[in-house]
């Protein structure tokens, strides 16, 4: 009798590393002082200005950082794609890169992986643009949840499998944080024009839900067009 042996796989997990930096803030410029001004004066009155300064007035130094605690823990849905590989090789790790744009691919496209039409919805509870899809009638867009929303469910008790229902909650997520994120840079870049410093009136602005709504509607709108055209050019 032959044996054949099968070669398997070992099994994987995904992890989600956080490394963490010391960093360093500053804030720039110019003051007129006396001539006859000694370097203890000068340092003296420096102390007094830094304490009126706001911790919104400090940028970061990106040229320095110093290793701070390393963590880790088991990756969510939300979590970005692995561009990191671990291979164990003669008993020790190894590890092997990958482009961003191979690590996409390896997860496939939203329209290559979607069964529904998908739709532009909103949440019931709070309003949230969201992208959704539609199932036996039902609007659905947290395909972990029950029609009720009060319990957890497989995904495949809203027509979807696991690797369907994480591509759905990584696009709902990449819409809030581009609707966030685009809020922030053009709060900055006003007042960066207007020479005014970042306050708490910009902080409110840029975090206030009607304003991230408003940009988060024409995000996910945006992004059920993009799947939609991408289906018919298929």
């Amino acid at each position: 009798m032959t044996i054949t042996a099968i070669n398997t796989a070992p099994p994987t997990r995904v992890i989600r590393i956080d490394f963490k930096a010391r960093t360093l803030a500053e804030y720039s410029e110019t003051m007129v002082v006396p001539l006859d001004a000694t370097e203890a004066e000068i340092m003296a009155l420096l102390d007094r200005r830094y304490e009126l300064l706001d911790g919104s007035d400090f940028l970061p130094d990106t040229e320095y950082f110093e290793r701070g605690v390393t963590e880790f823990e088991s990756a969510g849905p939300e979590d970005s794609t692995p561009l990191v590989i671990a291979t164990r090789v003669d008993g020790k790790l190894h590890m092997s890169y990958r482009s961003p744009e191979e690590a996409q691919a390896s997860k496939g496209k939203l329209i290559d992986v979607f069964p529904h039409n998908v739709l532009a919805l909103k949440d019931a509870v709070d309003g949230t643009p969201v992208v959704g899809y539609s199932d036996n009638g039902m609007a659905i867009h947290e395909p972990r949840k029950s029609s009720c929303g009060r319990f957890d469910v497989d995904p495949t008790a809203n027509g979807l499998t696991a690797d369907q229902a994480d591509a759905l909650e990584r696009l709902n997520i990449a819409v809030g944080q581009v609707a966030e994120a685009m809020l922030a840079v053009g709060t900055k870049a006003i007042l960066t024009n207007l020479s005014l410093p970042i306050g708490s009136r910009a902080c409110a602005f840029a975090s206030d839900k009607r304003n991230v709504d408003s940009l988060r509607e024409m995000l996910t709108q945006y992004a059920v067009d993009e799947i939609m055209a991408g289906r018919a050019d298929a």
